[in-house]
């Protein structure tokens, strides 16, 4: 497949403008193939590339030139180049303002990313109150059952748990354990998963599972 991709791409190239969008998008797909199959010094540049031409052809304040920012920030993270990651995440939180609303998913993907670097980073204050915001978005247009729901209550009790808020951090696993419960099942990884969270943090309360 990847001789293929890459001969189509040669093809584009040779016939669009370096910022025609058609081309942009299939240099944005090879880019999230190669990171996709962990070939991370081969997505950074074309990633780069996508982002150069978007900021020439669409100015800062567009959807396509954020969406190339939330790539830079997500390719640099896999690198584990953090400041970076964190400085790209941040620009499109920055200039999102009057392109995309609170709760488009390109918002919360960053909030929540953000979030989980900056709990990585030790700055958890800031970190909760990133994913606070992310479960709100989620909730409010996806639906408080939904996986990417259940996956945002999941990352806010681990950090709750960090805090030593172990209270409201067991309530938000039993919420995320009921939910993939029934949505995936007993035996799904997920749950597996969500249950093992809830019995670290009832073994830190010094009660059983």
């Amino acid at each position: 497949a990847q001789p293929l991709i890459d001969r189509a791409l040669a093809v584009l190239r040779a016939r669009l403008d370096a910022e025609d969008s058609t081309l942009l998008d299939a240099i944005e797909e090879k880019a999230w193939l190669a990171q996709e199959q962990g070939r991370l010094d081969e997505a950074a540049p074309l990633y780069s590339e996508v982002l150069a031409s978007r900021r020439a052809a669409n100015g800062e304040a567009h959807r396509t030139t954020l969406r190339a920012i939330w790539n830079m920030g997500h390719v640099r993270q896999a690198q584990g180049n953090a400041d970076e990651a964190e400085a790209f995440f941040r620009e499109v939180l920055a200039k999102r303002h009057g392109v995309l609303a609170d709760r488009d998913p390109l918002v919360l993907d960053v909030q929540s990313a953000l979030g989980l670097l900056l709990r990585g980073r030790g700055r958890l204050a800031e970190a909760e109150q990133l994913l606070r915001e992310a479960i709100a978005g989620r909730a409010a247009s996806e639906g408080e059952a939904s996986e990417d729901a259940l996956e945002s209550y999941d990352h806010l009790a681990l950090l709750l748990a960090d805090q030593g808020k172990l209270a409201e951090a067991e309530a938000l696993h039993r919420r995320t354990l009921a939910g993939r419960r029934q949505a995936l099942g007993e035996e799904h990884p997920a749950t597996l998963i969500s249950n093992d969270n809830l019995a670290t943090v009832l073994q830190a309360l010094g009660r059983a599972a």
